[in-house]
């Protein structure tokens, strides 16, 4: 269907940014976006080149091609913008910033006009932070009215839900719960957790705590278990409220103390008054850029990695929880919850079970470069588990070794804490890494936990190992067997695939999995 003038985009010169140096690239330039991006001259020349593409490719490219511009303007910005004060106007009453940022916005309507045409909703989180920066609450109404005028993408819709919520609450706009209720109805509180939590947090802001206790109320007492930070939320509210405290304080205690005896988390802090002027889980938190793993200390690679703080609960995780919470987020954030998990567990399959002659994925047991890998991967926070630890971190990166290197299979694209947070992923591939939750694929429910000297290195061999957003034909797939669309939304079509993504239903929304036929071949299982 043909898109509005909303979706237009100018690609002109970098005019009054200082993009507008030339350099030439040779053949032997570093690869790695975080190093070439260290010199402005070489970042210059990259998005430049992206911009000669983009006048120059076919429609089916140009999305990619849009999505790559907006996301390397954006981290030029982080990397250069301390050049340009954003106090400096040009003629027109603009700054460098605004016009980068501009630009970037751009990019991301064109790109989003482009997935509509294919019946997708894409790009929502990106467009409404964006608005947001450039103080554009107009231009936030259109995006997203537009958007929500299109049926079909359930999962595009109830993003689209969200972030219109999250835009519009940074605004101070009331509308905002009206979006925030469209999203909450469209799920049950875990596939839609995010929604309900994100509303949570909208409704203490606005003073309205019997509210917020009413929407965490929702969440069973095994729930909030699993999600901590929802537990910790309603544990907030009810002193806020000045209700009796003992029973959820009891609460908190012993999950504290569940919680801080397992590998990959630190420990979570009591609660000891309430923090004046608390931070909210809107839009004012920092961007999540595409290649922000240019800080050892939030990448497993880094030798920082032994640790990483989180504020503003203040518990910790280790940087491979981090790094693959990443990843579901990036692949499977709008997915219900067997669908989330389902993406963890692929990763954990991949980290502890070998193909042998099916196939090999990058980083995976079996592929011929995972011994570099995890040789030159730091040892995790805690020795016993620091070979779990390197598995997890070379699948998640594709097998690279250095920080900031190019990721082969899977979206390891750096994700503000605060998202992994409100979304419950963070929460979801602790449950996976420590085998708590099943794997939701197969002929049966594999339970790591059910195997306790070895919970943190078994994978199911008839499990999930490999995933694409869309309808799709494995490679190999003579040794493979189509595990369908695990927690998604749409029919499975069986084993019925194309190599050529279905763009005319509604296939291409949910992620669809893959894992290996029976024990045709045998599956080396790693036993620590």
């Amino acid at each position: 269907m043909p898109i509005a003038v909303l979706f237009t985009l100018s690609l002109s010169t970098f005019a009054n940014t200082g993009l507008n140096e030339k350099i030439t690239l040779s053949e032997n330039s570093n690869t790695n976006l975080v190093e070439l991006f260290k010199k402005k001259e070489h970042a210059n020349e990259y998005i430049k080149n992206i911009e000669e593409k983009l006048r120059s490719t076919n429609t089916e490219e140009q999305e990619e091609l849009l999505v790559e511009l907006a996301q390397s303007l954006l981290y030029y910005l982080k990397r250069h913008n301390q050049r340009y004060p954003s106090n400096a106007l040009n003629a027109n009453g603009l700054n460098s910033e605004n016009i980068i940022l501009n630009k970037a916005l751009n990019a991301y309507k064109k790109a989003s006009g482009l997935a509509l045409n294919k019946n997708q909703k894409k790009y929502t989180r990106e467009l409404s932070e964006l608005t947001v920066s450039l103080h554009k609450k107009n231009e936030l109404i259109q995006i997203f009215d537009g958007l929500l005028q299109y049926e079909g993408d359930e999962i595009g819709t109830y993003l689209a839900h969200i972030d219109y919520a999250d835009g519009l609450t940074n605004f101070k706009d009331n509308a905002a719960e009206t979006q925030f209720l469209s999203a909450i109805n469209m799920r049950t509180p875990v596939d839609g957790i995010e929604a309900n939590f994100r509303y949570a947090n909208y409704l203490l802001d606005t003073g309205k705590q019997h509210e917020a206790l009413g929407i965490l109320e929702k969440f069973t007492l095994e729930e909030r278990n699993m999600y901590a930070h929802v537990a910790l939320l309603r544990q907030k509210t009810i002193h806020i409220l000045k209700l009796d405290t003992r029973e959820v304080d009891t609460e908190i205690e012993l999950l504290r103390k569940n919680l801080s005896n397992i590998p990959f988390i630190g420990e979570i802090p009591k609660f000891t008054s309430l923090i004046k002027n608390t931070p909210t889980y809107t839009l004012g938190l920092p961007i999540a850029y595409a290649f922000a793993h240019n800080n050892e200390r939030d990448d497993s690679r880094g030798k920082y990695n032994s640790r990483f703080s989180i504020s503003p609960l203040l518990y910790a995780f280790s940087t491979d929880i981090v790094n693959a919470a990443e990843v579901i987020y990036n692949e499977s954030r709008g997915a219900k919850q067997q669908g989330r998990y389902a993406v963890g567990w692929a990763i954990r399959n991949s980290a502890t079970i070998n193909m042998n002659d099916c196939d090999f994925y990058p980083g995976a047991e079996g592929h011929p470069r995972v011994s570099t890998c995890r040789a030159k991967t730091p040892d995790g926070p805690i020795s016993l588990f620091s070979e779990t630890f390197k598995r997890y971190s070379c699948v998640v990166h594709g097998g690279t070794t250095n920080v900031g290197a190019s990721h082969s299979q899977m979206n390891d694209a750096h994700v503000s804490f605060a998202n992994l947070e409100s979304s419950g992923i963070i929460w979801e591939m602790l449950y996976v890494m420590n085998g708590w939750t099943p794997d939701p694929s197969g002929p049966y429910f594999f339970f790591a936990a059910e195997y306790p000297d070895k919970d943190l290195s078994t994978g199911n061999p008839e499990g999930i190992q490999e995933w694409n957003r869309g309808n799709y034909c494995a490679k190999n797939n003579f040794c493979k067997i189509r595990l369908g669309n695990v927690g998604g939304n749409n029919p499975d079509p069986g084993n019925i695939c194309s190599e050529k993504r279905k763009f005319g239903d509604d296939y291409n929304t949910d992620n669809f999995f893959w894992g290996r036929k029976g024990n045709s071949f045998t599956l080396d299982i790693i036993v620590e």
